[in-house]
């Protein structure tokens, strides 16, 4: 593979140039799109590249039948693997379930360097391996997997770290170095430093580790005087010559640790360090070359440091003794020709892709254990052509041990108040205020933390106004965090931060009742978490938001389970829950709650009005008779609160039932016992809806004026109140005045403006019902095709919702449509459906409905319609209905003349 920048023809596979260590590309011969060395597909189009990949196997987790160790390729020789056919790479394996799981390829480009170096060290060679990365890329992973090696007891690690605020001192570096070698700041006083040094550095016998002539210079990096034991006159020397004895002495250091066993020194973040320490490390480059020492070097990628030529200085002292780890944040294409790579597929479902793009955040190491927990926990699975599909809800995907253990590493070397500011943080939730984490926790210097986290790219300012803000710069930290936290650490956060939400946001707590409930929860205090969820249910069915409010609803009541005494009775949860329910058109749901209520409650009052939301549901679903004797049995709940409130809201949906039996006059007389009720408690919303039942039954009589006249009092009254569900009702009303009055595009618009604030609110029943009205209209104004549109979509939801009654409605209403297109078996198809679920249900105006529009349809047919008839005019008279019947009976008589 020849380079660009040099000319120089790599061996196939390589990704960086062995000469100039230019990073080298493919190309995809589908689109031309380039790629990176080693990847399987192409992140564009998803067309395999090369069966000829830098891979090997390896199975990232134990299981009852294979072990890390079992891959395909020996550990031994696993570093390169040249000219493999297309299956290498890869293995499977049995487990528990009988099927089988394929590994994932791991690219040898990011974690095979480590491997080879690390044999290199056991092997006696000297080595370099840097990893250059923003934001700590790929540190943890390269740390964990030195860490856990399998060869791990045949090395030794010795760590040392460069601190943002320690540029200016000399060989800082390697002070912290010998500190760690020393155990100092951690098991001796300070006192006894300087006998620690002399007993550890200072041993008898030819491999001494340090003569006493040059322990002085140790000791002097370190600030440390043993002046007493080493007689050196260092004001007497230059500082050119003490430079050299301090390089000489570290090497010294170097070299007699060596001969005890092979050493791995940790650099990290470089990019802090002093110019003495990288000038050091610089001329040590060329004597471990022969050493049994590696040195694995972490910094950013700027180069506005001291030890931005260290990776060209080792290039030239180690030459192939010296490599690199290549950790790039990836783009979203680069992301998911990775996952493509990684599963071995060229299409992956997009909530895949996405899902991996939004957890890893462009991190390459998360997002091979992202894919990998998705194929462990049976969230992605393969079909038996290799296709890989989505098995479970992604949703419920939690990260992986493995990835918590990577992310875990770089968090445990913190010092105490990082740890604990990550801590407190991750249980706040992903992103926190800086005021509030402020009162939250008792940690001096909070700014200097923050700062701190920020630096090491573990959090990120994510807002400035309103408020300053922080988030973790990956969901995935947040997650390892708190997951770390034992039960009893997290049960006190909780707590803590629960009762700080309350003051903190105490002006605007209704903002925070979820996470104020959450953190209560957490806390085991289960009763203010119940208070609290109540709270938001109710702020989100006052906001219409119908779903949530569900949610909060069931949660509160989930909770009723585990303590006794709620501080808020459990029927008013379900009364709440039902009016949700009722909106979303879920009747039997919302009489279910309801009953659940009445079982609760224990005066005849509240039980009276519970039993009349139920009777009021059963309406709705059609089943008048069953309404009628629930609403009696509510009456008798009443009998002795005859000027109450609730006996006026069951006179008024008594009455809203008479009229439909067309016994006007009882109606009109109970909406008017109901008002005078209404108006005596001054309960304005009782005295609109009110106002707008009578203006329906005057409009049932024809007497369209004085309807009109109560329908605007009612429509002004609900808009005052701000009674957006009220107010779409007797639009709705109107519509239908409007449709009478034969005034078909005010009707239309009306339809529509109670369809608008219907669907906004979430008012299923609602919406459904102005779509069929404004279908109906439609079809009055000859618009068939809209009419059609309109009717189908009216049917859907009324279907959806199980509503027979109105279903069997706009099968009739869309069997109209048909008719007038002269469609006449699909009008026929549809009244077929309607006459099915009217038998089932036995509803006899709508058979008598559907009689009548059969009959129409056989005229249209040129067949004899008298049948159909005679069957209508039977029902209507069955009823007694015998205006209907009458009517029918003059259409009969119309087209008796008539042959067919």
């Amino acid at each position: 593979m020849e380079c660009s920048e040099c000319g120089f023809k790599n061996r196939e596979g390589v990704k960086h140039c062995t000469r100039c260590g230019t990073e080298l590309q493919v190309f995809c011969a589908e689109c031309k799109s380039p790629a990176r060395v080693g990847d399987l597909f192409c992140g564009e189009c998803g067309k395999q590249l090369s069966a000829k990949s830098d891979t090997y196997g390896i199975l990232h987790k134990k299981s009852p039948s294979c072990d890390r160790n079992d891959a395909l390729f020996d550990k031994n020789k696993v570093d390169v693997v040249q000219d493999a056919p297309e299956s290498a790479g890869r293995f499977k394996c049995d487990v528990k379930d009988q099927t089988v799981k394929t590994a994932i390829a791991v690219e040898l480009t990011e974690i095979g360097p480590l491997n080879r170096s690390i044999e290199n060290l056991l092997n006696g060679a000297g080595h370099t391996l840097f990893l250059i990365a923003d934001d700590d890329i790929g540190k943890s992973r390269v740390l964990y997997e030195a860490k856990t090696h399998p060869e791990r007891e045949k090395f030794r690690i010795i760590e040392g770290r460069c601190r943002s605020f320690n540029t200016s001192l000399s060989y800082f570096v390697f002070s912290e170095i010998i500190r760690t070698l020393l155990y100092m700041d951690v098991c001796y006083p300070d006192d006894n430093i300087e006998e620690r040094i002399a007993q550890y550095l200072t041993l008898e016998g030819e491999n001494d580790i340090l003569t006493p002539e040059t322990l002085i210079f140790i000791a002097n990096i370190m600030r440390i005087g043993v002046s007493k034991k080493c007689d050196v006159p260092l004001n007497q020397i230059e500082n050119k010559e003490i430079g050299t004895a301090i390089f000489n002495a570290i090497l010294r250091l170097i070299e007699g640790l060596s001969l005890k066993e092979p050493i791995l020194f940790i650099f990290d973040d470089l990019h802090y360090t002093d110019k003495a320490s990288a000038e050091i490390l610089s001329g040590l480059f060329y004597h471990i070359k022969n050493m049994p020492v590696m040195f694995l070097m972490f910094m950013n990628s700027q180069t506005n440091h001291h030890a931005a030529g260290l990776p060209l200085a080792a290039h030239r002292a180690l030459n192939d003794q010296n490599g690199e780890i290549v950790f790039n944040r990836l783009s979203q294409t680069e992301c998911d020709g990775r996952v493509h790579s990684l599963l071995q597929a060229a299409k992956i479902p997009d909530e895949v892709l996405f899902g991996v793009r939004t957890l890893s955040d462009g991190n390459p190491i998360y997002i091979e254990e992202i894919v990998k927990s998705l194929l462990e926990e049976g969230i992605v699975k393969r079909d038996s052509s290799g296709e890989v599909f989505v098995a479970k809800d992604i949703s419920i995907f939690t990260i992986h041990d493995s990835v918590k253990r990577i992310i875990m590493f770089s968090i445990e070397k913190l010092q105490g108040e990082f740890s604990e500011f990550l801590m407190t943080a991750s249980v706040v939730g992903k992103a926190f205020e800086y005021d509030f984490i402020n009162r939250v926790t008792d940690l001096e210097g909070i700014e200097e933390i923050i700062e701190g986290l920020a630096e090491r790219g573990l959090i990120y300012k994510s807002g400035s106004f309103p408020v300053i803000e922080y988030s973790f710069r990956n969901v995935l930290i947040r997650e390892a965090i708190y997951s770390s936290l034992p039960d009893q650490k997290l049960k006190e956060l909780h707590a803590r931060i629960a009762k700080a939400a309350e003051v903190y946001y105490a002006d605007n707590i209704d903002d925070h009742y979820e996470a104020v409930a959450h953190h209560y929860r957490r806390a085991d205090d289960l009763a203010r978490a119940y208070e609290y969820l109540f709270k938001a249910g109710i702020q989100a069915k006052e906001a219409y938001a119908n779903r949530d409010a569900v949610q909060y609803f069931f949660q509160s009541l989930e909770l009723l389970k585990e303590f006794e005494s709620p501080p808020v009775p459990p029927e008013d949860v379900y009364i709440a829950l039902s009016e949700v329910q009722e909106l979303l058109g879920e009747l039997e749901r919302a009489i279910d709650s309801q009953t659940r209520a009445m079982e609760l409650v224990g005066d005849d009052l509240k039980k009276g009005d519970t039993m009349r939301n139920i009777g009021r549901l059963y309406e709705k679903r059609g089943m008048k008779d069953k309404t009628m004797k629930v609403f009696e049995h509510a009456g008798e709940l009443l009998k002795d609160h005859n000027d109450s409130l609730e006996m006026g809201l069951l006179m008024m949906n008594q009455s809203w039932i008479l009229n439909r039996m067309k016994r006007f006059d009882e109606a009109v007389k109970k909406i008017n016992d109901s008002l005078e009720i209404f108006q005596n408690h001054d309960a304005k919303e009782h005295i609109a809806q009110a106002y707008n039942n009578l203006a329906v039954f005057l409009e049932h009589q024809w007497l369209l004026d004085s309807s009109l006249e109560y329908n605007l009092k009612s429509l002004s009254m609900f808009t005052e109140l701000g009674n957006r569900r009220k107010a779409a009702d007797v639009y709705l009303s109107l519509g239908y005045l409007e449709n009478k009055r034969n005034n078909l595009d005010t009707a239309l618009g009306y339809f529509d403006k109670a369809f608008d604030i219907m669907e906004s609110i979430g008012n299923r029943y609602g919406a459904g019902t102005a779509l069929m009205s404004k279908g109906r209209c439609l079809i009055d104004l000859g618009r068939l095709e809209e009419a059609e549109q309109t009717l189908l979509m009216s049917a859907m939801i009324h279907k959806e919702l199980n509503l027979d009654k109105k279903v069997v409605d706009n099968e009739l209403a869309l069997s109209k449509v048909y008719m007038e297109k002269r469609e006449n078996a699909v009008a026929m198809n549809h009244l077929k459906g309607a006459r099915e679920l009217s038998v089932e249900n036995d509803y006899k105006t709508s058979l008598a409905k559907i009689a009548l529009m059969e009959a129409r349809i056989l005229i249209k047919e040129g067949k004899g319609p008298e049948e159909k008839f005679q069957e209508a005019i039977a029902i209507y008279k069955s009823l007694g209905r015998d205006r209907e019947a009458a009517k029918v009976s003059e259409e009969l008589e119309w087209i008796s003349g008539m042959s067919f």
